[in-house]
């Protein structure tokens, strides 16, 4: 098959799709995850140098936030894959 054809001429099978474009919920996903390990760095930050970091029951709080985020996040990708 040539890169143009979408569709098999023999078998009438689609043909798959050799990069696909990454589309809003796998940037969000990824985006998410970032602000996840910086918020445990914050929080260990927070439990070593308190002076620098914020107190330790905000860190603890906004890292759980977004770890219930993080899922409904890796669900929504993974979602849009199919």
């Amino acid at each position: 098959m040539r890169r143009d054809e979408t569709v098999c001429y023999a078998c009438s099978a689609p043909a798959p799709v050799l990069n696909p474009k990454k589309g809003l919920p796998q940037y969000f996903s990824l985006v998410v995850n970032i602000l996840l390990i910086f918020m445990l760095v914050m929080t260990l930050g927070s439990i070593l140098m308190s002076d620098y970091f914020p107190s330790f029951i905000r860190c603890v709080s906004v890292a759980g936030i977004l770890a219930l985020v993080k899922k409904t996040a890796d669900s929504m990708a993974e979602y849009r894959k199919d």
